[in-house]
C-alpha cells in the first residue's frame, strides 16, 4: 500500500482493536519495530490502539475474579 494511505491507520487499529492481553501488546510492538510508522501514516493510531490494548489488560487482571463470581452467582457459569 503506498505510504500514506489515510485508511491504513484504521486498518491498523481495527486490526488489533480486540487484543486484550499483555502479550498481544508485545506481539504489535515487536511487529511494528522495524517499521516507519510515521512514514506510513499510522503512528497515532497505533499509539492509540497500543494504549487500549494496555487498558483492556489491565480491566481483565483488575476485574476478572469479580467478573467470574458475578457470573457465577446469577447462573451464567457454573
Amino acid at each position: 500500500m503506498p505510504s500514506g494511505w489515510s485508511m491504513l491507520g484504521s486498518l491498523v487499529r481495527l486490526s488489533i482493536s480486540d487484543f486484550t492481553s499483555l502479550e498481544k501488546y508485545d506481539d504489535v510492538v515487536a511487529f511494528f519495530k522495524d517499521k516507519d510508522t510515521v512514514e506510513l501514516g499510522v503512528e497515532t493510531d497505533l499509539k492509540q490502539g497500543l494504549e487500549s490494548i494496555k487498558g483492556k489488560a489491565s480491566w481483565i487482571e483488575r476485574d476478572r475474579d469479580d467478573v467470574v463470581e458475578w457470573l457465577k452467582d446469577h447462573g451464567y457459569l457454573k
